[in-house]
């Protein structure tokens, strides 16, 4: 009789505080990290990997930051060619900026409405 061993239980994903909604097609990116840099993969793959989406929508490799920290989260610009936008307001690269649920971002030509999981 051959007895086969269990593989060990994989690692918990952490549940998602929020997600990014794509607009308008509406697929969500989860956002789970306290820290996660949106973005597309060269050298160092983001949490939130916007490469899906296609080349031509001008987002850089670092292009942002979200934080969740002390009961807010905050959205940054690493100093990305194209910006990033909160509800249509070009952010300052380097100054971060407070997210409230369903605000719209644009990070390059992709839009985004911020989901809160509790509001």
């Amino acid at each position: 009789m051959q007895v086969t061993a269990t593989p060990p239980p994989k690692p918990a994903v952490p549940a998602a505080y929020a997600h990014l909604r794509q607009l308008p097609q509406g697929e969500q990116l989860p956002l789970i990290y306290d820290r996660s840099l949106v973005g597309r993969p060269v050298e160092v793959t983001p949490e939130v990997d916007l490469s899906k989406f296609g080349d031509n929508a001008g987002v850089s490799r670092r292009h942002a930051q979200i934080t969740r920290g002390e009961g807010q989260v905050l959205l940054e610009d690493l100093g990305s060619s194209n910006g990033t936008f909160l509800n249509e307001v070009r952010l300052q690269p380097g100054l971060q900026h407070p997210l409230s649920h369903q605000d719209q971002v644009r990070f390059g030509s992709l839009r985004f409405q911020y989901w809160q999981k509790e509001v």
